[in-house]
């Protein structure tokens, strides 16, 4: 009997740990959206909104060491960008 309880505890513990990571993967979602709106610029980069090709290549032509994980940064002329890799949202100008 106490070993089902254990296994119960250990399966409610789970899913509720995963359904915590969804709940904030999806309100970060929500504040880039939020930050977008702001519509914070500075020389065409645009703070919670995704690069466009153009600046991709120059991210890729710029690359300087990245300080987290799961992100990169770049120069374009005196200014420091960082993005997200995942989704090359801008998350630093």
């Amino acid at each position: 009997m106490s070993k089902k309880i254990v296994y119960g505890i250990f399966i409610f513990v789970l899913f509720l740990s995963l359904f915590s990571g969804l709940a904030q993967a999806n309100g970060l979602q929500s504040l880039f959206k939020q930050v977008k709106k702001l519509k914070i610029e500075r020389n065409g980069y645009v703070l919670g909104a995704a690069l466009n090709r153009e600046q991709i290549k120059t991210a890729k032509a710029n690359q300087v060491a990245a300080g987290s994980k799961g992100t990169f940064k770049f120069k374009d002329r005196n200014l420091f960008i960082v993005a997200r890799k995942k989704t090359n949202q801008v998350i630093v100008i």
